[in-house]
């Protein structure tokens, strides 16, 4: 199980299970119930009260169930730090703020008022994105019914019913590991400057761009986005596809990739073609395609029956991506490389756009097309891609049979 490390440790008080056990049956709201639990945390830090392992914690009120106490209290102790990140935040910037003579003017802020600012932004940043959260053993905790329906019942979602309530539980608290406090009252009163430097550093963290945060995969730094984007009217970030579109490729994985086109490749009709792994689904769509780039070629692109054909062979039952999207406007799908779109080659019921996020060409198991999310980590998630190169020189030696061919093909799904 997961416990958080010194100062982030969970403080157990009988108190805050109680106010949460009220809350289950329907009681007070999620920021009354931590500002409750916080003056209890903060009075037993005081009188100097041991920080243990919740394993350890008997509640003498509440009857013995230690999977539904035990949850509570990782919740509790999470919203407690949380509120009280936020609360020495938003004193600390109005103080700096109301002595700034820059502050409100067109004067920019003293270089102390903006260090004070990032520093509170870092420390709860840190608090919010679980930095310190400290890995499960091999143990899972399975909350009780009750607090876990009513926890996750409150969560604001995306239209895939994704949200940042939603329990892990099985490696971490939480599957999407940005704090549901996001959408408290606490951080809507925070200040203007803080949270535009919040936004902006957390836009850095999501893009795969700060090192310390790498912990946070792409899969889940992407739905983070989503999640954000569908339920915080005020979040200013950019689109989920307009961030994997600028996400770096980590340097570990560049490194992998030759930066010419690979000698190995398998001609065929005046291109040559190369498939590329990527078993844990660590690539975007986008980064694929700028992968493909870098070596000198595009994103396979399918113009042909034959194409086709040459392309399941190729594959020989993966899912791979290929070179093409709707991203810019849903139905209008065109390939990488400006060629004219036709024929195709839908599975059946495809493509469907499912969730509202399915932008992306991949080609299945049969061979056959579908359309997929840029990116994320899920058996439906193409395990690797084609890279094509165009090579005039075996245009001749390669061209029989493609101009001119029977262009008609199976079923039409555009």
């Amino acid at each position: 199980m997961k416990v958080f490390s010194s100062p982030f440790r969970a403080v157990l008080t009988a108190g805050s299970l109680c106010a949460l056990a009220l809350r289950a049956e329907g009681g007070d709201s999620s920021e009354e119930l931590s500002l409750q639990s916080q003056n209890q945390y903060e009075g037993q830090i005081s009188k100097g009260v041991d920080q243990a392992s919740v394993e350890d914690a008997k509640d003498p009120v509440l009857p013995s169930a230690p999977r539904s106490d035990t949850l509570a209290q990782l919740v509790t102790d999470h919203q407690t730090l949380a509120h009280k990140q936020m609360r020495r935040a938003l004193a600390q910037v109005r103080a700096a703020l109301a002595a700034d003579p820059g502050f409100g003017s067109e004067n920019p802020l003293d270089e102390r008022t903006q260090e004070l600012i990032r520093e509170e932004v870092e420390a709860l940043l840190a608090v919010f994105l679980f930095k310190d959260e400290v890995p499960w053993d091999d143990r899972r905790i399975e909350g009780g019914d009750a607090f876990r329906w009513k926890f996750v019942s409150e969560g604001q979602r995306d239209e895939q019913w994704r949200s940042l309530r939603i329990f892990d539980l099985d490696g971490h608290l939480f599957r999407y590991r940005l704090s549901y406090m996001i959408h408290s009252r606490a951080f809507a009163k925070l200040p203007e400057p803080f949270t535009e430097l919040f936004f902006e550093r957390l836009d850095e963290i999501l893009d795969g761009r700060d090192p310390a945060y790498h912990y946070l995969p792409a899969w889940e730094r992407t739905n983070i986005r989503k999640i954000l984007t569908a339920t915080l009217a005020d979040y200013p970030g950019i689109s989920a596809a307009e961030a994997a579109a600028r996400t770096p490729i980590p340097d570990n994985i560049l490194a992998t990739y030759p930066e010419e086109p690979a000698a190995d490749a398998v001609p065929f009709g005046g291109s040559r073609y190369k498939v590329f792994d990527d078993e844990d689904r660590e690539l975007s769509w986008h980064q694929k395609k700028v992968l493909c780039e870098r070596m000198g070629g595009h994103l396979a692109v399918i113009e042909t029956r034959k194409e086709q054909a040459f392309i399941v062979k190729l594959a020989d039952g993966r899912y791979l991506s290929l070179g093409a999207s709707d991203e810019k406007e849903e139905g209008d799908w065109r390939w990488v490389n400006g060629a004219d779109w036709g024929p195709v080659f839908w599975a059946e019921d495809q493509p469907n756009n499912y969730g509202g996020e399915e932008h992306y060409l991949a080609t299945y198991d049969s061979g056959l097309w579908v359309d997929v999310a840029g990116a994320g980590y899920g058996f439906w998630m193409p395990t690797g891609f084609i890279c094509e190169w165009e090579n005039e020189d075996l245009a001749e030696e390669h061209a029989p049979g493609r101009e001119g061919e029977d262009e008609s093909a199976g079923k039409n799904g555009h």
